[in-house]
């Protein structure tokens, strides 16, 4: 995350975490995805590459076996 924001400084930037509930206040973040190659990212607004994102979603979600 801190590479991330400090890529794309003085830009909107974003991205999804992937884990699990290990308690009802406790979250474990396993992964990290970027807002994607094609993501748009601006001072004030920040769209994410949806179809990329989706795709690394749906890979981590294999690899845990969930």
């Amino acid at each position: 995350m801190h590479l991330d924001a400090d890529k794309w400084y003085d830009d909107e930037t974003g991205g999804t975490f992937m884990g699990y509930w290990a308690d009802s206040d406790v979250a474990v973040v396993t992964a990290s995805i970027p807002g994607g190659p094609h993501a748009q990212r601006a001072r004030y607004s920040f769209l994410p590459d949806q179809d990329w994102q989706q795709t690394e979603i749906g890979r981590h979600y294999v690899q845990s076996a969930r």
